[in-house]
């Protein structure tokens, strides 16, 4: 008896593809065509915001004109119909709206770092040695004290300077709003007190950013000395949810992990208190970030 036998090729499964670095990543966000794209994809959501207010509009102008001239008894309904759809409409364009701002805040992001990427341009390794020390790095492991691979850490640099200028312009707005409730603060009507609250609000808000600024510039100098990292900030850990009003009122009240401003997932690492984040350079809490990465 003959037997024959079908051999079954083996399908090709191509190696897996290794994960990209923040590194490099971040070389990638320096193509301009990257900003444009933001750009475009914000146009398009405006675009779709006022269209889709243009198409409600008529639609219920267009509705009542009809339900006037063809059934009169009916406009009552057409006009509480019109009045049930209004939240949701308003939710599609708020959205519509955010995600345009988003984009938008994307694509300056992307074109100030940019900025500050062509600013290190020429830059030796010496001269990115003295960058680097001025702001707390003074080792890169693996390399050497004026290591001309330095120059590989140029688009972390560009970010690290990006954070920087961002957080101090947003701490900058949060001073100003202080300083002007304070000159409110001479006063003593009703219509001044609640100009004060604002103030000191919109200030704790300002702040509030700043610091989250000032954690992701943390973040950056953490990936300078692990430059293999794979991860992104999230992967860290979160910032948290509370406004500045909110955690400000929570911390007067006593409650617990009030002032718990980034929680690393690593629960081993402690979190970065809002005090820390406020009065800490960004070295000490890049340590913080830098131990999270050691273990990830």
């Amino acid at each position: 008896m003959v037997h024959s036998f079908t051999l079954t090729p083996t399908p090709y499964v191509p190696p897996p593809t290794p994960p990209k670095t923040y590194l490099q990543r971040c070389e990638e966000d320096l193509n301009p065509e990257l900003a444009s794209s933001f750009d475009k994809a914000a146009a398009q959501l405006k675009m779709k915001e006022t269209a889709t207010l243009v198409a409600f509009t008529t639609l219920v102008i267009g509705g009542i004109i009809a339900t006037s001239l063809y059934t009169p008894v009916f406009i009552p309904v057409t006009g509480f119909s019109a009045l049930f759809l209004v939240e949701p409409v308003n939710r599609v364009c708020h959205s519509f709206k955010t995600q345009a701002k988003q984009a938008s805040g994307r694509a300056d992001q992307l074109r100030a770092v940019s900025r500050h990427y062509q600013t290190l341009a020429q830059s030796t390794p010496l001269e990115l040695q003295q960058i680097l020390e001025r702001k707390g790095i003074y080792i890169i492991p693996g390399m050497q004290r004026n290591d001309p691979r330095l120059t590989s850490l140029k688009p972390l640099i560009a970010r690290h300077m990006f954070w920087e200028e961002h957080a101090e312009s947003l701490q900058k707005r949060a001073t100003e709003k202080l300083d002007e409730a304070a000159k409110t603060d001479k006063k003593n009507s009703a219509e001044d007190r609640e100009e004060i609250f604002t103030l000191r609000s919109e200030a704790l808000e300002w702040e509030r950013e700043a610091l989250e600024s000032k954690c992701k510039n943390a973040f950056i100098n953490a990936v300078i000395h692990h430059s293999n990292f794979t991860g992104t900030f999230t992967d860290m850990g979160a910032l948290s949810p509370l406004s500045g009003q909110e955690r400000a009122i929570e911390a007067v009240q006593g409650v617990r992990n009030a002032n718990h401003f980034f929680n690393f997932k690593n629960s081993a690492i402690p979190p970065i208190l809002y005090s820390e984040a406020k009065h800490c350079p960004v070295f000490v809490l890049g340590s913080r970030m830098s131990a999270a990465m050691a273990t990830a």
